[in-house]
């Protein structure tokens, strides 16, 4: 088993917008081959502080997650923000 903590830090401002598109990457993610968990957890003190907390089956699928279509939107959207 392979455990991630993604921390994301976004721009002031683009939080509630840039939360929403974190939203969607849930439900396709969790319906990938080799997630047995990814949790989505926004920092109560500073809302621009999100934590992605992951649990994949091995490195190869968290590496096929990394260039799934949602996730390569996800960064097409959050880019500069």
């Amino acid at each position: 088993m392979l455990s991630v903590v993604a921390e994301c830090y976004v721009k002031e401002g683009f939080a509630e917008e840039l939360k929403a598109e974190m939203i969607k990457l849930l439900e396709p993610t969790r319906a990938e081959e080799g997630c047995i968990n990814y949790d989505l957890h926004q920092d109560q003190e500073d809302e621009n502080h999100f934590i992605f907390y992951e649990n994949w089956e091995s490195a190869a699928h968290l590496a096929k997650h990394s260039q799934s279509a949602h996730i390569m939107a996800y960064r097409t959207v959050s880019k500069g923000k």
